[in-house]
């Protein structure tokens, strides 16, 4: 690997990159003493890209970064739509995270592709990702044995545009628990001005497998009548008849 970069205390980070264009490549991000985060990226027109990297074994306890006043969280991008992060081949493994879970995202347009987030522990989160409004797209990631609280992704899409989508392509969501052992095990959505309508986010060619130990039956069977059901249970939004 070319760098180790690691967070010094629970309030600091291992990267910040404030409406920066440059790319970190074949790096891992760790921590100096257990607490801190790992990646920060903040401010518009920010178009840091993250490729061949390894981020683990990071305690991210949401205490406000002095410097730029945002939470410190294993991956914090926060910013308006011209924050256009990139995620590449990053693997996040292995690390806890309080109340803002494992990847935080207020605003921004990110992208990611072939990365895996494995075997992290977000209880206290709403979810292993949380998103506040914003935008983005997952392709060819693997998002599997993580635990969190509402849904292994959740999205606060209030105050989001007609135009925000989260996409998920190829994605491959396995093993993965929420708190409630049920309900949440692939994603979970709120949008209170939206019940009832159509939910922003959309997969494409995905696999889902033992979330919450459930299984989607076969679609072809016609004896099989519970697809609709664990449907509903694996991925709750604003539609979904509420429980």
């Amino acid at each position: 690997r070319c760098f180790l970069f690691m967070s010094r205390s629970i309030d600091d980070v291992a990267i910040w990159s404030h409406s920066g264009r440059g790319t970190f490549q074949e790096c891992d991000v760790t921590s100096m003493q257990g607490s801190g985060g790992g990646l920060m990226v903040t401010g518009s027109n920010n178009q840091t890209m993250f490729t061949d990297m390894n981020i683990c074994d990071l305690y991210a306890t949401g205490t406000v970064h002095e410097e730029s006043g945002e939470p410190v969280c294993v991956i914090n991008v926060t910013g308006d739509a011209t924050n256009r992060a990139m995620f590449h081949d990053v693997d996040v493994r292995n690390c806890d995270a309080a109340q803002y879970g494992i990847i935080y995202q207020n605003g921004a347009d990110t992208e990611w592709t072939e990365c895996n987030l494995a075997n992290n522990d977000a209880r206290a989160a709403d979810g292993l990702i949380m998103a506040t409004a914003g935008r983005g797209l997952m392709f060819d990631c693997t998002i599997e044995n993580n635990l969190s609280g509402r849904g292994t992704f959740y999205w606060d899409a209030e105050g989001s545009e007609e135009t925000d989508m989260f996409r998920f392509i190829e994605v491959k969501f396995s093993e993965n628990d929420t708190v409630t052992d049920l309900y949440g095990g692939v994603a979970w959505v709120d949008h209170a001005s939206a019940a009832g309508g159509q939910p922003q986010i959309a997969f494409s060619d995905c696999t889902f497998s033992s979330n919450n130990d459930l299984d989607f039956p076969n679609p072809t069977d016609p004896e099989d009548s519970y697809l609709e059901t664990e449907a509903d249970y694996a991925i709750h939004t604003p539609r979904s008849e509420e429980h």
